[in-house]
This record gives structure tokens, sequence and C-alpha cells, in this order.
């Protein structure tokens, strides 16, 4: 499915965005998602009554265009692969180009799309599942195929917080935890199919120091990425990773885009990353991108305070 928009289809722009100079990548991207939000009909029949949730999972910028891809799917707890779409988007600020690429996959019971596992409460307890987890995907069968008894036993010390799944031959997957505060989008080619993607909030107490001048919120998780024997994997590309936050974060924020980021801590150089992030207000939802897994946190930037220069006497 596709849309073509010729020279006269354009949308209402700022005079600066109308500017070729001023038209930037950002301004392509809010155009992307609000166009697609506003435009559901391209999907089908089928997504017409279902509130959708867009993402960006590439942008890219030449000489006279910006291309940009958005990952969609039903907003709240989806436990298929995402929609893929694409956006070309003059420098004049024209939609050129709309294209569906994928449509959203649902969950297969052999195990091609994405399970849900059941995680105990402590990292330690997360890997003990993830083993489990591993072992029956190794053995191709699904988390539906585990013996009732054995399900139990794992309900009675922890309810569901996080998602396990095994990236399908597609190459993409999504998943959210429970709440659906917190996502990873894994596009196609960025992991290896078969491996296995663990997506599990943390407490806060468990984050390594933080620099000064940030402060946490109550946002905190790690993703990790292991082969179907349980040995860590490294990804081949970025992948996106969102929080959806409440009032709080918005007050304690000041609604204040740069004060708002998504904090990446490097193992290897001990040290906390500050990821570019993007914030619609909106949805109340930041994301980034990033190569490299490990414990994330949502914190926010101290204020930066303003002097005001004194007059000379």
């Amino acid at each position: 499915m596709s849309e073509d928009f010729g020279k006269d289809e354009k949308i209402d722009l700022t005079p600066e965005a109308k500017s070729v100079t001023s038209f930037s990548l950002g301004d392509a991207r809010v155009m992307a998602i609000r166009h697609a939000r506003a435009n559901t009909e391209i999907y089908g029949v089928e997504f017409q009554d279902v509130s959708l949730f867009w993402e960006p999972v590439s942008e890219e910028e030449e000489e006279k265009f910006y291309d940009i891809k958005l990952s969609f799917r039903p907003a709240g707890s989806f436990t298929g692969t995402p929609g893929l779409e694409q956006f070309v988007i003059a420098k004049t600020g024209e939609i050129e180009l709309r294209q569906v690429l994928e449509s959203p996959g649902s969950t297969s019971p052999s195990g091609g799309g994405i399970p849900r596992s059941l995680l105990l409460g402590g990292l330690s307890a997360a890997v003990i599942t993830l083993i489990a987890v591993i072992t029956v995907f190794a053995t191709g069968g699904s988390l539906d195929g585990m013996a009732s008894g054995d399900v139990g036993r794992v309900r009675e010390t922890a309810p569901m917080t996080s998602n396990i799944g095994k990236v399908p031959e597609s190459g993409s997957l999504s998943l959210e935890t429970d709440s659906g505060s917190i996502k990873t989008f894994v596009p196609q080619g960025a992991a290896p199919v078969g491996s296995v993607l663990s997506v599990e909030p943390i407490v806060l107490e468990s984050l390594p120091s933080l620099p000064a001048g940030l402060s946490p919120t109550k946002h905190a998780f790690d993703v990790s990425l292991v082969s179907l024997t349980g040995d860590k994997t490294n990804l081949s590309g970025e992948v996106t990773v969102s929080v959806v936050f409440g009032d709080a974060v918005v007050k304690s924020s000041g609604k204040d885009s740069d004060r708002l980021v998504i904090g990446h801590f490097e193992d290897d150089a001990g040290e906390w990353e500050q990821l570019t992030t993007l914030v619609e207000w909106e949805t109340k939802t930041a994301w980034a991108r990033v190569d490299n897994l490990s414990p994330f946190a949502l914190l926010v930037r101290d204020p930066v305070e303003t002097v005001a220069p004194t007059k000379d006497p």
C-alpha cells in the first residue's frame, strides 16, 4: 500500500518550516508521525478503530529529501511484530511518498512471533527464567507447551513483569513490559535470527551511581540479548528503546525536552552515557537508539541556571 503525493499536497507549516534551510530532519520526523496518526486508512480496515503507536526506526538525510521509517503497532500490550512504513519528505516540507512496507503480525503459537514469559523479581531469578525459556526454544517448543505445573510454580513466586522473545525469521521484534511503560524494538538485521531478547524492569537501588546533575525517575530497566545456548550476543545494528512516563516526570522535567534523557550504563567503560533522546509530550514517550545493551534509566537533568548580565555602572 502506498500514497504518492504530488507537489500540491502540502501540510501546513510555520513560516520558518517552509524555508528549505530551516525544515530539519526533526521537523520531518514530527510531520511523519502526525500525518500517520491523522491518516490511518492506509493500514486497512482492520486498523481503523484501533489505537496505534508509532516510533521512528531510521532517519536518513539526502540532498533534497528526508527518508523516515516508522514502526507502528496497536497501543498497549501488543505481542506481535510491529508494522513498518516509509515516508519520503522533501526539504520544502512536502510529503512525496508514503508506503507501508510491513503490516503488524500477530503472535503465533509456533514461536515465530513474540512469546511472553514469567519472570521472578530479582536479576538472578530473571536469568534462571531466561535459561528455562532458552531451553524451550532450543528444543523446538514454545512457552505454551510448558507443563502447567511448571508455570504454576513460577506464578507462586512472582507476577509477570518482564518479557522475553526470540528474534523471528522476519528479523524484527518488539517487546514491552506488562505495564507497557518500557518497550524495545529490534529492526530487521539488528540482531541474529533465533537469538533471545529480554526486557526487565529493575529497581533503582541496583543502578550504578549517577553523575552529578542527573536525577533518576522510577523507570529503570535492563535489556539483554543471548544466543539459544545462553551466551551473550552482540547487536549488529541499532535498536530503539522507549519509555512511557507519567505526570510526575512531566512535572520534574518542567516539560523541557532538553532535560529528559535516557541514560545507558556502559559496562566496559564503567560510566553512564546520555543517549540522544527524543520526546513526544502528547503520548508522554521518550525514546532513543543504541547499538549495545545494558542497564537503562530515564533521567532528568538539573535545570540550567541562567545568570542575568550585570549592567556597567
